[in-house]
């Protein structure tokens, strides 16, 4: 009775073949001998699975093209480095604030002052989910100090009479 061999396996031994020769340079039937080696499929079989010549080996779900591998790679890299970095934020937090419960928000606003220019406003937010609470629209409505408005007051009102006095004399 012959064996039967789910598609998995074949196209497992396919690949490896095919990655035997390109990799090593050797012929299809050393490449084959070596898979019943290590899967114990005659080489035969393998042999009747193997592409012809001039057709392509039947592509698989499995199978990602190099591109498309790559840029899983890239997308990986940047999810590890976000990641990397969100872990350093909450680090730093963790030992600047020190207690269990979420800080009050003007620690929070001294500790992104602190951190701003290593990591970045926006990330430091998003890790620390200071947006939840509206960090950034209240830090941006708090008013400037009184010192700094009140020189102009007494320049403005000096301005005004000049205005009225120049107005009145004509």
């Amino acid at each position: 009775m012959p064996k039967k061999y789910d598609q998995d396996l074949r196209e497992h031994a396919v690949r490896m073949v095919l990655d035997k020769r390109a990799a090593e340079g050797c012929s299809q039937r050393v490449a084959m001998d070596a898979v019943e080696a290590s899967l114990g499929i005659a080489p035969a079989t393998i042999r009747n699975w193997m592409p012809r010549p001039g057709e392509e080996p039947a592509a698989t779900g499995a199978a990602k093209p190099r591109a498309s591998l790559e840029e899983e790679n890239r997308r990986l890299r940047r999810e590890l480095a976000e990641t990397r970095r969100a872990n350093e934020i909450l680090k730093k937090a963790s030992a600047f604030f020190r207690s269990g419960t979420r800080p009050p928000h003007d620690e929070m606003i001294r500790f992104i002052d602190e951190h701003r220019d290593r990591f970045g406003v926006e990330p430091i937010c998003r890790a620390l989910r200071a947006t939840d609470c509206g960090f950034i629209p209240r830090k941006r409505e708090v008013p400037p100090p009184p010192a700094a408005t009140a020189p102009r007051k007494p320049a403005r009102a000096a301005r005004e009479r000049s205005a009225t006095m120049a107005s009145w004399r004509k």
